[in-house]
């Protein structure tokens, strides 16, 4: 539980950070073409629900439901939670590293819709010739920005539920459109009835798409080489889980050792390693011999499991101490 809160509450401060960026650089590159006259590139519809309403449902859900692994679903999964544990005390989940990749990205990302935004409404042009103007713009810059924020955290997460979809699909996408854009579209005075010519022109969806997919693509390049170059045991579980792999391949086994013997190179000798399987064992045998259990430990404790270079914990009862 402790694991998953870490992993939930830094990916969710990184996300929300970037996610406030992308959409307020964009009004900041806007300012330098508006003569820092203090013109808002955004209705005040979109202002104000950005963060309430259209991006605040699946951010949350995640930070209150995201699991990468859970050792209750495989045997291979809870044998290997130690080392997992082991690993995770890295902590580079939330640092100064990570920080300024995701503030990288968004300012990536905000460059991109901005620009590209900017560039497709000087050549798009309605039915009847006449150009697409600020509010135009505003349309296409906030339907990049929410399409780019959702592609990532679909692509962040890794536990899939109908409450899963049930919080991005209908609390977030459509909440965003249709409702957002076309209650905007109704009540507000800068965007009212632009969104209909919007939708019909071509133009405005194949910026959109390619926005959108070269921002996921920007995302995505990173996590897959960490993922296929230098993975984590929680990579390897969940393509073993993927391919249906119930035996601990080599691969596993060789990063196995390497964190043992980066964390007792670091602070462990290995003959008191926490999270040795012996250890384990034979605290929760002196532990019964304490209670007056020695009949029934003798039966059912195995005082020391190992296999090969790789300490592995097999009964139920040393995982639960």
């Amino acid at each position: 539980h402790g694991r998953w809160s870490y992993i939930r509450t830094s990916n969710f401060i990184n996300f929300f950070i970037y996610k406030n960026l992308v959409f307020t650089l964009i009004q900041f590159y806007f300012s330098m073409y508006s003569g820092l006259s203090g013109q808002s590139l955004y209705d005040s519809v979109y202002l104000t629900n950005y963060n309430t309403f259209f991006t605040s449902v699946a951010p949350v859900y995640y930070a209150a439901q995201e699991q990468d692994i859970n050792p209750r679903e495989t045997e291979k999964i809870r044998k290997a939670m130690p080392y997992v544990y082991a690993e995770f005390r890295r902590k580079n989940l939330f640092s100064a590293r990570k920080f300024l990749f995701w503030c990288f990205m968004a300012v990536a990302h905000s460059l991109l819709i901005f620009y590209s935004t900017q560039s497709a409404f000087q050549t798009i042009a309605d039915d009847n010739g006449m150009m697409f103007e600020l509010w135009e713009q505003s349309i296409n810059a906030v339907a990049g920005v929410f399409c780019s924020v959702f592609v990532l955290i679909i692509m962040g997460t890794t536990r899939f539920s109908p409450v899963t979809f049930f919080c991005y699909i209908v609390c977030t996408l459509l909440v965003f459109f249709p409702g957002g854009t076309v209650v905007t579209d109704q009540i507000s005075h800068n965007v009212q009835d632009l969104l209909g010519p919007i939708l019909l022109n071509g133009k405005f969806w194949a910026n959109l798409l390619w926005t959108v997919t070269v921002c996921g693509f920007i995302a995505y390049i990173p996590k897959m080489y960490m993922s296929f170059f230098n993975p984590s045991l929680v990579d390897l579980l969940q393509r073993d889980k993927k391919q249906n792999k119930k035996e601990i391949s080599a691969e596993m086994k060789s990063k196995i050792e390497l964190v043992i013997k980066s964390d007792s190179e670091k602070t462990f000798d290995l003959k008191n390693f926490d999270f040795n399987a012996n250890v384990m064992m034979k605290s929760w045998y002196h532990y019964h011999c304490c209670q007056g259990e020695v009949a029934a430990v003798e039966k059912s404790c195995p005082v020391e499991v190992e296999v090969g270079p790789v300490v592995i914990a097999t009964q139920a009862e040393a995982v639960q101490v």
